[in-house]
């Protein structure tokens, strides 16, 4: 069972360093040694989920991995990978496109329609508007004859 004990500033740090150094693995194309590099950042986490910042931390890096598992087309994983991502950040909207991706890459539209309902958030529903009140027109009265009107 993964704690809410947080990293240390020294194991943060590292965490960090490596997100940094694996980001630029990704951005130079080197997609499974980016992979691997998150990997090893996550470790230090252990079945930590850290504070708040290093959980929100913890779900960009499963998120990032997700990005490099499609980039590589391993759709079942990157599914992992970007649920694992919104486990940490229920609200993380880059999350939820990567792990629409991967069930399209996976199984087509069937898979991503299957799954819509954990891609949206639940809302409430708006209320109804309510009805505006009919206006009926006031008939026009009709002119009073006056003087010289004749009959």
């Amino acid at each position: 069972m993964a704690s809410h004990e947080p990293l240390t500033t020294q194991e943060f740090e590292r965490v960090l360093r490596i997100k940094a150094d694996a980001n630029q693995l990704f951005g130079a194309g080197e997609c499974q040694r980016a992979l691997d590099g998150w990997t090893a950042a996550l470790q230090v986490y252990g079945d930590r989920y850290g504070s708040p910042e290093q959980r929100f931390e913890k779900g960009k890096l499963h998120s990032n991995k997700a990005e490099a598992a499609l980039k590589l087309e391993l759709y079942d994983v990157a599914v992992v990978f970007a649920t694992e991502s919104l486990a940490c950040n229920p609200v993380d909207n880059k999350a939820r496109f990567r792990r629409a991706r991967a069930l399209l890459g996976r199984g087509g539209f069937e898979d991503l329609m299957q799954a819509q309902p954990t891609l949206v958030p639940e809302l409430e529903p708006e209320p109804e508007p309510e009805p505006e009140p009919e206006l009926k027109p006031e008939p026009y009265p009709e002119p009073e004859p006056g003087p010289g009107a004749g009959g």
